[in-house]
């Protein structure tokens, strides 16, 4: 294929990936305030602006997406799922028989497992996910349990592996997933509806896997298959990607594999959601936001106006169900003009409280530190308006071409085969980590010369670096 090619299946590429988000009625800035916020167009990834979760359930259309790369969405009509392995009775299921099966329905916190890695000091290679690729939803379905009940389960059985619809491009490793069957047994469901409605297409319909406090890399999408066997699955996606240090270690020490655990719960944690920039001394204000953990219930939001000297209890939301995420409010009146940094902090049901600090991990998982909130008190009252903190582009925002540079035809021909230019300028990292990225998407099957990996290399770096910090697609919040 040649360079004229390739850039024109890339424009074609993400004209499509747009497609779905229009047709589920996502209007741009100039139409309204509901919108995601694009960090790139191939694969689809969109977080969800802070001041738009202010609800106890997130909205379809405002809902988080994440694709690892476009994906083969199944027809309803002639979409199975296959449950087989270890069990008696093998299964497929057509989504009308499922429907027939007693349904259940939970309410629950799904969130990327990477929500927050632009956060991360030293930066992560990765989407730069900020705070608000998770949400809060009710989903219908049929129980795992029901379902391997049906199966007659053997006892031979440890573990579930999971798997989608969608193919991966080239060499890159299929996203298969396995998870404990006790964990898919108490609480997983084969989710076939979203706050009442299909499960809509972007969020893996006509069926996903729902498993209530973990992360999402165990909520399989475009679900096919779900298999009982003794051992875990293998892989790029259990051996080395959504993987969790055992023991913290120092910002910047690269863990190797077996010193790490795959990925399972979630967190504790807590966020503001649409603080005003300015106040009036002596004006009262309700500060929100919303709070959750891998453990059933949070019992305890607590917010400091002097950088976490001091602390003082919210008021928690009383709708609540296991798993969800509790919305909490707090009564703030500052007594003196200045610029107060606000923080939060959650505790949950196990006694487990949210650190100032996240652990450190080279791949930016369950970052949890502390949210901060910056609010300018002044003497005389200000005009009231929502922080805009790290935001990302309007979803369909145009994005700038690629900087000029010796490298520049090598990153368009070999690069943009498979991703946005937004996942590039999204990057702040040093030589040797490009010339890592690179060998990884080489075993891919990214087709690049040693010349032309070294031309490459340096132009990423030059322009995508730590020292680049001005990135017109993103404005990052300030290093605390």
């Amino acid at each position: 294929m040649t360079p004229f090619d390739r850039r024109h299946f890339v424009a074609l590429a993400v004209a499509g990936a747009l497609t779905p988000f229009r047709s589920l009625g996502i209007r741009q800035a100039e139409e309204g305030r509901r919108r995601l916020l694009q960090l790139n167009g191939y694969a689809i990834n969109a977080e969800t602006p802070l001041d738009l979760l202010t609800d106890y359930l997130t909205p379809n259309d405002l809902f988080f997406v994440r694709h690892h790369w476009q994906p083969s969405i199944p027809e309803a009509r002639a979409w199975r799922l296959v449950v087989d392995g270890q069990v008696e009775r093998a299964l497929s299921l057509s989504l009308a028989e499922l429907k027939r099966m007693p349904a259940t329905t939970v309410t629950c916190v799904l969130q990327c497992a990477g929500n927050g890695r632009g956060l991360q000091d030293p930066p992560i290679p990765g989407i730069q996910w900020q705070r608000g690729a998770v949400g809060n939803a009710r989903w219908t379905g049929v129980r795992v349990k029901d379902l391997l009940d049906r199966a007659v389960l053997r006892a031979s059985a440890r573990q579930l592996h999971t798997s989608g619809t969608d193919t991966p491009p080239g060499r890159v490793p299929p996203f298969h997933r396995s998870l404990e069957i006790e964990k898919a047994l108490d609480d997983g469901i084969v989710a076939y509806a979203m706050n009442g409605a299909p499960l809509p297409a972007l969020h893996g319909g006509p069926a996903r896997l729902v498993v209530p406090g973990w992360a999402g890399d165990h909520w399989m999408k475009w679900l096919a298959r779900l298999s009982a066997q003794p051992e875990p699955q293998r892989g790029f996606y259990m051996d080395v990607a959504y993987r969790f240090p055992k023991s913290p270690g120092a910002p910047g020490v690269a863990f190797r594999p077996e010193e790490m655990a795959p990925v399972t719960e979630l967190a504790v944690k807590s966020n503001f959601t649409g603080v005003p920039a300015q106040v009036r001394v002596g004006s009262s204000i309700t500060l929100r936001g919303f709070a959750f953990s891998g453990a059933p219930d949070i019992d305890r939001v607590e917010v400091s106006e002097d950088d976490g000297e001091s602390w003082q209890d919210a008021a928690l939301d009383p709708r609540h169900d296991p798993y969800a995420w509790r919305r909490w409010t707090f009564r703030w009146t500052p007594g003196r003009s200045g610029l107060f940094r606000l923080r939060v902090r959650a505790t949950d049901s196990r006694g487990s409280s949210q650190p100032k600090t996240p652990v450190w991990n080279q791949s930016g998982y369950l970052f949890n530190g502390w949210d901060a909130a910056e609010i300018q008190v002044a003497e005389t009252a200000p005009p009231r308006a929502p922080s805009r903190r790290g935001e990302l582009p309007e979803l369909g925002a145009a994005t700038p071409a690629l900087p000029d540079g010796e490298g520049r035809a090598i990153a368009e021909r070999s690069c943009l085969a498979c991703h946005s230019g937004d996942v590039l300028r999204q990057q702040r990292l040093t030589e040797r980590q490009w010339t890592a990225s690179l060998t990884k998407m080489k075993g891919w099957g990214a087709e690049v010369g040693d010349t032309d990996a070294a031309r490459l290399t340096a132009y990423l770096t030059e322009h995508f670096g730590p020292q680049n910090r001005f990135d017109p697609l993103v404005t990052r919040p300030k290093r605390r």
